[in-house]
């Protein structure tokens, strides 16, 4: 977060569960510069054990159907480029799903763009 302050990016967190949408929270976007959006849906669902693994593709699933069609639209209107990606992956232990110790699945990092 301090990295993107720094750079006069904007950053918001969501947890991904709100009641209302992203578009509905997050401010109006600066045409001439990039912004942050961080949802934690799966990671704090990992973390609180609220998701378990066979729960968390239909989550993200429900996320995108919903949330990706505002956003494109919003990107499209400013010719912005919409980069969905992750920040690390998770590895499946014997103790639940893990993240942070650099197992292979946690280097191949999930990115699409419009």
């Amino acid at each position: 977060m301090d990295e993107f302050s720094s750079r006069d990016i904007p950053y918001h967190h969501l947890k991904g569960n709100e009641i209302h949408g992203l578009g509905d929270l997050v401010p109006p976007f600066a045409p001439d510069k990039p912004a942050v959006i961080r949802v934690s849906l799966v990671d704090e669902g990992a973390h609180a054990a609220l998701l378990r693994l066979a729960e968390m593709p239909v989550a993200v699933c429900r996320f995108l159907e919903n949330e990706l069609p505002r956003l494109n639209k919003i990107c499209a209107a400013q010719k912005r480029r919409l980069i969905l990606t992750a920040d690390h992956g998770l590895s499946l232990t014997r103790t639940g799903l893990s993240h942070g110790q650099g197992g292979v699945f946690e280097r191949a990092i999930f990115c699409v763009e419009w």
